[in-house]
């Protein structure tokens, strides 16, 4: 009792000293644990399923007859249900789904059409997966019109009514809602928030004819296996193959394409396919969260020592009445505990009041970061946190002497000071070096030459026109329209295809996209040889491919692909459109535009300006020109969604780590400086009579001031400098992984952040120092 009170009554005295430390501390733990939380998150990826350890999905290599290979997730349809059926001791269930990944249109309770996470899955799909099931009987999802929602999807949509019985449209069928399932945390591959009955999709020859059976090309389902407890996935992998050729033969040489399969671990199959990512992203964050954590945890230290001199003679006299080492121990830590459990308060208030702008930064939802399987992370900076600002002042404050209550002034612990301000300033000029680094790559992703113009892009995907000539005759005639086009494949680039040579081997790949004559012009694609396809069959070729194929003059020249088995004329070449992120290290496949005129199913349009209030308008504008059953059928359901949507995806990583560095940077800045600032109190307090007797013997504020600065600057210069240099090489090491950003460093402007810290620094020694530089040396000393 009688330590909680003194504890209390010390803290009742160093009311502003408080507020300080438990600023600082509630920054490094709102900036820690939301860092942790997400590298927890991204550690604990695909663990939101039941006995995910038991989980195992399909993946495959690709061999192609010219001796290339690739990997990835995927199988053909029937393979899951091939091995449950082989493998009934070792296998518990198996499921293939369709969809995985992806969004569709839907339509739900008379609301606007939205894209929601929706796969095509078969009854076993909720028992493999390890999902429960809340409502419904899974039996149902054996009808081709039923479907089942997560509860997250039906809270949101229907909120306190039920879901169960209700209709809902997905692109152009028709569903009855059957049941509820749990919705897996964000953190999972598969995260669906509607699942409909696959049986939907064997009703559509036209769609099994591209993606089923044994020998399909179309890799396009996703395979998942439920191993028994204790089976060893090897006993299934080394006998695959043979159970695969038992259907079909693998023989690339003969059919240009082959494929073997395997099972992998759902976590060992996340960090394979997103290896680099993933490592960048938690390095990253773990770099910033720990630089964060010790810098708060550091600057609390750095505060209590400051105080040492006004304290010292309190903890004197609590030993000379009967206190041990112990017990000032106690007291110290009690006195941080509350200090951090205040901080832990706010920062929790901190998230959940800005709980939209995180979610957006982090790109994970707040319930996910704290969820179960991630909720160490913020534990983890919690407990380290405290570890750190508890133990080092607790310590140094219980090994005072008693003596010290009858010294002048206490003991100039700046061998611990030194050393902590050094560590702040190091973090800040390593931060501000990557934050620089992190500009430099946005600012080259905006000025990019993407090979087309994607702003004021539009797309309306799965369109099906009886009278297609009379209604792109309409769009193009919209105020807002600039120019219309049709084209085969959703993505602007197309779809892989082979390209075969003169004796019908394949080649290489290409991203090959049928469109009709208007889409070169309406994409905007820069054309650097020849001239646009005008008549059906001619091709334009990127430079990629020009370069593939060794040719001096490619015009005229035939190339014969899957996309177009007939061959074509190419009659120009163009800049490689750069749909792909700038972000990825792996080789560009070449481009291929083929003029065509059937299966025209996409739609892109471009927009006049002003972009961002026509987007928003063409909804409105295509409503009132809609007479004809053509355009009815067409825009009855679609969403158009603008291209530059895909450039955000794909670099939201990198934008996200610059927002999150920026938040570190500001947590960071404010926390050095309050430490910055409470070491100058201390050594204006402690060095109070020598400035005083300087300016007696004639000193003036400005001599006082360059003192005070030097000595600032003796710490600042080598740790400001030391920071910059390993953020150089962190950022020469990062734009490397990445070569098709073309960004250089530049020593000078290295240089200029260092003059622009430091000068910062000096800016706030000086106007901290200020009063007592120009005060009057008799007050200073009557007051020693």
């Amino acid at each position: 009792m009688r330590l909680g009170y003194y504890t209390m009554r010390g803290l009742l005295r160093g009311r502003g000293s408080n507020v300080i430390k438990i600023i600082s501390l509630t920054l490094g733990l709102f900036g820690g644990m939301l860092l942790f939380a997400k590298v927890a998150s991204l550690l604990s990826w695909n663990t939101g399923y039941a006995n995910y350890k038991e989980l195992y999905v399909i993946r495959h290599t690709i061999y192609m007859a010219n001796g290339e290979r690739s990997e990835g997730e995927g199988c053909v349809s029937p393979l899951a249900p091939a091995l449950y059926t082989a493998f009934p001791e070792e296998i518990e269930s198996a499921t293939a789904i369709f969809g995985a990944g992806s969004t569709q249109l839907i339509q739900a309770a008379g609301k606007n059409w939205e894209e929601v996470s929706a796969v095509s899955v078969d009854t076993s799909f909720f028992r493999t997966m390890g999902i429960s099931v809340l409502q419904g009987r899974v039996s149902d999802l054996s009808a081709p019109e039923n479907a089942f929602v997560s509860d997250r999807f039906a809270r949101r949509v229907y909120g306190n009514e039920t879901a169960i019985g209700k209709e809902i449209k997905i692109d152009d069928d028709t569903f009855i809602i059957r049941g509820l399932f749990k919705a897996p945390p964000e953190n999972n591959n598969i995260c669906p928030d509607v699942t409909y009955s696959a049986e939907k999709l064997w009703q559509d020859t036209e769609v099994l004819n591209q993606i089923a059976g044994w020998n399909s090309r179309s890799i396009l389902w996703n395979g998942y296996i439920r191993l028994r407890k204790g089976v060893d996935v090897r006993t299934i992998n080394d006998r695959i193959d043979e159970l695969v050729e038992s259907y079909t033969e693998f023989n690339p040489k003969e059919h240009n394409f082959g494929v073997r399969y395997y099972l992998a671990g759902v976590q060992e199959s996340f960090t394979t396919d997103n290896k680099q990512g993933v490592v960048t992203q938690i390095t990253g964050m773990s770099a910033l969260g720990i630089g964060l954590l010790l810098i708060a945890a550091f600057n609390y230290v750095l505060l209590s020592i400051a105080s040492l001199t006004r304290r010292a003679k309190t903890v004197g006299v609590h030993k000379c009445n009967g206190a041990t080492d112990k017990h000032i121990l106690y007291m110290f830590l009690i006195e941080t505990t509350i200090h951090t459990l205040i901080a832990v308060l706010l920062a929790g208030i901190l998230i959940f009041s800005l709980q939209t702008t995180i979610e957006e930064v982090l790109d994970t939802g707040i319930s996910t970061l704290f969820s179960g399987t991630a909720l160490w992370g913020a534990f983890l900076t919690i407990i380290a946190i405290f570890f750190i600002a508890a133990v080092l002042p607790a310590r140094i404050f219980s090994l005072i002497p008693v003596t010290q209550v009858f010294r002048r002034s206490a003991t100039n612990h700046v061998r611990w000071k030194q050393p902590l301000l050094f560590i702040e300033f190091a973090s800040i000029g390593l931060i501000c070096g990557c934050l620089f680094t992190l500009a430099l790559i946005l600012h080259r992703i905006h000025t990019y030459d993407f090979g087309f113009q994607p702003q004021a892009l539009v797309s309306a995907a799965g369109v099906r026109m009886t009278e297609s000539d009379a209604a792109m005759t309409t769009i193009r005639s919209l105020a807002i329209v600039e120019n219309a086009a049709r084209r085969d494949r959703y993505s602007v680039t197309g779809s892989q295809a082979d390209v075969y040579g003169e004796d019908g081997n394949v080649l290489f790949k290409v991203n090959a996209q049928r469109c009709d004559v208007n889409y070169p012009v309406t994409i905007g694609v820069t054309l650097l040889q020849g001239r646009y396809p005008q008549a059906i069959g001619e091709i334009l070729v990127d430079e990629y491919f020009v370069r593939r194929m060794g040719w001096d003059n490619p015009l005229g020249r035939q190339v014969r692909s899957q996309a177009n088995r007939d061959g074509g004329t190419v009659v120009g070449v163009i800049r490689h459109i750069s749909t792909e992120s700038l972000l990825s290290g792996e080789e560009r496949l070449p481009e291929m535009l083929i003029l065509h005129d059937t299966n025209m199913f996409y739609l892109t349009i471009r927009l006049k300006p002003p972009y961002a209030e026509n987007i928003a308008a063409l909804d409105r504008e295509f409503q009132s020109v809609i007479s004809d059953s053509a355009m009815k059928e067409l825009f009855a359901s679609r969403l158009f969604i603008p291209q530059m949507n895909t450039f955000e995806r794909y670099y939201s990583p990198i934008r996200r780590f610059r927002d999150m560095s920026l938040i570190a940077f500001f947590a960071i800045l404010l926390i050095a400086f309050t430490g910055l600032v409470g070491y100058i109190n201390d050594e204006m307090r402690r060095r109070t009579k020598e400035i005083a007797l300087r300016k007696v013997h004639g000193a003036d504020a400005a001599g006082i001031l360059r003192l005070l600065s030097a000595d600032v600057l003796r710490i600042a210069i080598p740790a400001v400098v030391i920071g910059l240099a390993i953020a150089f090489f962190i950022s020469d090491q990062l734009l490397q992984t990445y070569p098709y950003i073309d960004v250089k460093l530049s020593v000078i402007s290295f240089a200029a952040i260092t003059f622009g810290i430091l000068g910062t620094i000096v800016a706030t020694v000086c106007l901290k120092a200020w009063r007592v530089a120009n005060g009057n040396p008799v007050d200073s000393l009557k007051a020693e």
